[in-house]
């Protein structure tokens, strides 16, 4: 964009169909450099999305969208220093590109003939450059004509959006024009430069084919101060009066600028992009520009564009420095970049929270029995902020510290890594800890173990330090010991210190852990310096979370006038702010459990916003209504994952320690946040419990699933969460399970087969939840992997059809299938995780028809699984019906034999939780069957109950024409409503008693 434009679009501007190069020619281009900044600046390509493709080009690379005909994003690689000058030719020729089809790149006539739709007069749309011509024109030392060829690769018509060509005459020109010409031409620094239209569904079609974006943005990443990456990004509306009258009329009018372009924070293009932006936002100087303030109705302001690129990149000014309200705000967070740190070298060096835990009998064998569940409940800006504050950034660690290890002075030992105090650890504790190590320094290490400034003298210190400044702590291996010990360490330590932990929020206990690891979990410590701990210890029990916030502000009192006093401020300041930022909205008082929090008889009305709507369940896939759809699932995009294929990746992709860091992990949620526990007022974990069939009669009956009367083959059903100790061959028919939490790694559920009839179960190992690979997939593409909730399902016999790795299909049979027919697959509702790798109360619901089949694992033992959210058995099979390991034995108890079994036989499919299933065992064997409260435990309302009690549900739910089956649009309506309830935004599609009784609808 920015190009020169000529009346009527394209006048003297020709489109050829032939290619100035080849097809092997374009595919041996590079495009985008990830390291192009710096080696240790990784700017990788976003993602593509379903039937997207990147395309390279020379210095820059096109993500481009085949369906709307015109690119999603571009990035370009920008060398001011070897920039060169190349003259434009005219006229102006433009060219298909031979990678992909003509009718996946944009018509001549969508530009130079006009549209009634749109106003006559102002409706000339021009081929709008994405990637301006001139921006990747540099030389490049081991490519000679790469600044010629780049600028006519500008001129391939898939780097075409259409603009009006005023657009191109206002502060877009301004930007691009002048801002990045003199970022090349006057401070001659690399830049990397990120662009895209926002699309949006209603966007109007050009001549009824090609969307018109209503507005564009841009993203500009640079080395700021101390080779700190930073960004900055800015939107454009096309002017007014372009779009058709009723777009304009929708339009938000952005603070009165709508036609000009403004800043905006990166979190906000991902967010209208819908791309994966992350390590950008990371760097974002928006709020630096911000000054911190926002307009006293709480909306953000609209930043002016700067004119200058020295203003736009911040160089050469002063960074601005942090308001810090008498109320909570957040500080300052950009890293220290020099040795006037303000006093964090010095609290870095503070040993408060180590002395503290020295001091305590009861921690050491705490640690003993720590696991890392609490660790998995801190959310990810809490993480940010514990590491910001522990070791001052990356940049600091690596600039200030060398990646070496320290001694901070004071009381403190030898440190390295994340904060990790060598004087306070036991040698076992640092040999398991920093196993990842070589031995030599392993070995050097050890021997400052237990020194620290308490017992030894400033000399030796020195002295110890001497001996192991060979040593290199990276950053990766630090952060593997900070994710995998120390935080594990301090978040189990603060929730076994104070009560009702699991209420909170991930940012609000991750700030309570952050206060843990500066200060210790000291919140019963006589004294003066404790007492704001003591007051937050009581908050806490008393569910008075509110008060916290003020609290941790108040502590600050303690280091006014040290040399600590600066960082200490920023800090408290920061965690007040996360905590109360992570509060429920409309207060707290009264909170008593994730769904029923904040409610108490009297609320009947609180089920709908103002206006009466029920609040939505965030995402519509297929239309209102459907019970069963023939478009696409998560199945269709789904790729097979065997053994061979895990074994290729993990030599290819995790070869190295800090490869494997750097990707973020799957997680299971904490009960308190997990819509398959949240609501179960009884937690067994851990429990080891023998199932029987009358086992799952009583939970079919208490979930009233209807389950069929002439018990004609067996049900199938999944435990989520489940390990297998005997199963019922080697226990006499009666298997021995335990009930654990499930993960994404391995499979650790039960699936089996229950013949009615004969009264006897069968059990083998498996997993109901998505792989690892699939929680990623949808978080980053949006493509697929999901969560299917629990429940009573229909399935048929038939065909598992997915693609091979090579785009083939492959058709395994004998597989069950949750469909109708074979045709027709069954809406559902699901889980899917956009913001973070775990499934939570709040994350998207989503009526689909996802395709989550019941098929093998593909691996033979239960080290892995391959699964996009389908229900899976150890084992596996291919096209021939080849079927082998536990999955084969599944299939026998089922009642199918051979190849394909019986084609289109029906089966149904209950999926609960092992930790239900040892409720329901704990109630026989105890004969607590017949007591009221006893089976209110497992008494619920879920997806797949048939009955009146969900006719009465679905009346309250002001459903019209109750039918008494809860499918997917009554399971819809009911996460909509739960996310009424305060904390509002929580919903697990489950009816409980407990529920029932606070709202008094006597659904039950």
């Amino acid at each position: 964009m920015g190009e020169d434009v000529f009346e009527g679009a394209l006048k003297g501007a020709t489109v050829r169909k032939d290619a100035p190069f080849t097809i092997d020619e374009l595919r041996r281009r590079k495009g985008h450099a990830p390291d192009f900044l710096d080696a240790d600046v990784a700017l990788p390509l976003p993602e593509a999305g379903a039937g997207e493709v990147w395309l390279n080009y020379t210095h820059f690379s096109i993500l481009m969208d085949p369906a709307r005909r015109q690119p999603r994003l571009t990035i370009v690689d920008i060398d001011g220093a070897r920039w060169v000058h190349v003259k434009r030719r005219r006229p102006d020729v433009w060219s298909r590109d031979p990678r992909l089809a003509p009718e996946q790149q944009p018509e001549r006539r969508f530009f130079d003939k006009p549209d009634p739709q749109f106003d006559p007069r102002k409706n000339h749309f021009a081929f709008g450059h994405m990637v301006r011509r001139q921006d990747p024109n540099w030389h490049d030392d081991d490519d000679p004509g790469a600044a010629e060829r780049s600028e006519l690769e500008t001129f391939f018509i898939t780097n075409a959006s259409p603009q009006a060509e005023t657009l191109n005459t206002g502060p877009w020109n301004v930007l691009e024009d002048i801002v990045l010409d003199d970022l090349k031409t006057t401070l001659k620094i690399r830049a990397v430069v990120l662009t895209g239209p926002v699309f949006r569904e209603d966007d109007p079609l050009l001549h009824g084919v090609f969307p018109i974006p209503a507005e564009y943005w841009k993203l500009v990443a640079w080395k700021g101060p101390g080779g700190r990456l930073s960004t900055v990004a800015w939107r454009q509306t096309q002017p007014a009066g372009v779009m058709p009258a009723d777009l304009e009329s929708a339009q938000v009018p952005f603070d009165g600028k709508a036609g000009t372009a403004w800043l905006v924070p990166v979190d906000e293009i991902a967010e209208l992009s819908g791309l994966d932006l992350g390590v950008y936002a990371a760097a974002d100087t928006y709020r630096q520009r911000r000054g911190m303030q926002e307009s006293m109705d709480g909306v953000v302001p609209a930043l002016m564009l700067p004119t200058r690129a020295s203003d736009l990149l911040l160089i050469g000014a002063a960074e601005p420095a942090a308001a810090v309200e008498e109320t909570v705000e957040v500080a300052r967070e950009d890293e220290p970049a020099s040795d006037d740190d303000g006093g964090l070298a010095a609290a870095l060096a503070d040993r408060e929270a180590e002395e503290s835990l020295a001091d305590d009998p009861e921690v050491a064998a705490f640690l003993e029995s720590l696991g890392s569940g609490a660790a998995d409940h801190v959310s990810q800006p809490a993480y940010d902020l514990i590491v910001q504050h522990e070791t001052g950034g990356r940049a600091y660690y690596e600039k200030k510290y060398k990646s070496r290890p320290v001694w901070p002075k004071g009381q403190s030992g030898i440190t390295i890594g994340f904060g990790y105090d060598l004087g306070y650890v036991g040698k076992a504790e640092f040999d398991r800890d920093w196993a990842a190590l070589p031995a030599a320094d392993r070995a050097a290490l050890a021997a400052t173990i237990g020194r620290h400034g308490g017992n030894a003298s400033p000399a030796a210190m020195q002295a110890l330090l001497a001996g192991v400044q060979h040593v290199v702590v990276g950053w990766a291996v630090s952060e593997a010991v900070f994710r995998a010990a120390t935080l594990p360490k301090f978040a189990g330590l603060t929730d076994r210190r104070l009560d009702n932990c699991d209420l909170l929020s991930g940012d609000s206990f991750g700030a309570l852990v952050s206060l843990t690891f500066n200060r210790g979990a000291s919140y019963a410590k006589a004294g003066d310096r404790y007492t704001e701990m003591n007051r937050i210890r009581e908050a806490m029990t008393a569910r008075r979370f509110e008060r916290i916030p003020g609290l941790i502000l108040a502590m600050r009192r303690i280091w006014k006038g040290t040399a600590i006093q600066a960082e200490m401020d920023r800090r408290r300041a920061n965690e007040a702010a996360l905590f109360k930022a992570g509060l429920p909205q409309g207060g707290v008082e009264g909170l008593v459990s994730p769904l029923v929090a904040g409610m108490a008889p009297g609320f009947e009305d609180m089920g709908r916003e103002p206006g009466g709507t029920a609040a939505p369940a965030v995402r519509r896939a297929v239309p209102a209504g459907a019970e069963t759809w023939e478009g696409a699932g998560d199945e269709d995009v789904f790729v097979d994952v065997t053994e061979d294929d895990a074994a290729d990746d993990a030599a290819s992709t995790e070869a190295s320690l800090e490869r494997a860091v750097a990707e973020d992990r799957p997680r299971w949620a904490p009960d308190a946040l997990s819509p398959d526990y949240a609501h179960l007022d009884e937690r067994a974990e851990g429990a080891t419990f023998t199932l029987e069939a009358a086992d799952l009669e009583l939970l079919a009956e208490l979930n009233a699933f209807p389950l069929d009367p002439a018990k004609a083959r067996p049900v199938l059903f999944g435990l989520r969460g489940c390990g297998l100790v005997k199963d019922h061959a080697a226990a006499g028919g009666r298997p021995v399970l335990r009930d654990q939490r499930p993960d994404h790694h391995t499979p650790r559920c039960v699936l089996g087969a229950w013949d009615r009839a004969a009264g006897t179960v069968a059990v083998f190992p498996g997993s109901t939840v998505p792989d690892r690979r699939a929680v990623r997939l949808w978080k980053t593409s949006r493509k697929a992997g999901n969560l299917l909730a629990t429940g009573l399902y229909g399935y048929v016999v038939g065909a598992h059809a997915t693609l091979r790795r090579d785009g083939t299909l492959n058709a395994r049979p004998g597989c069950f299938l949750l469909r109708e027919t074979a045709s027709r697959k069954r809406v559902v509702v699901v889980r899917r995780s956009s913001d973070d790798l775990q499934y939570q109360l709040t994350d998207m619901v989503d009526r689909t028809a996802p395709g989550d089949n019941i098929h093998p694992t593909f691996f033979t033992t239960q080290t892995d699984f391959s699964s996009l959210g389908c229900q899976v058995v150890v084992g596996s099979t291919d096209s021939g019906g080849n079927h082998k390991g536990p999955w084969a034995a599944f299939r026998t108890a089922a009642g199918q034999s051979g190849a394909g079994g019986t084609p289109g036989q029906r089966f149904q499919y209950m999926l609960l939780t092992g930790a239900e299933a040892a409720i329901a065992s704990e109630l026989r064997r105890t004969g607590r069957l017949a007591e009221p409260a006893a089976r209110d435990k497992l008494r619920r309302l879920r997806f797949g109950s048939s009955g009146e009690a969900v006719r009465r549900l679905q009346a309250r739910l002001g459903l019209p024409s109750p039918d008494g089956t809860l499918g997917a649009m009554t399971a819809e309506a009911l996460h909509g409503f739960q996310r009424t309830l305060p904390p509002k935004r929580r919903s697990d599609g489950i009816w409980s008693p407990a529920l029932d009784a606070v709202l008094g609808w006597d659904v039950f």
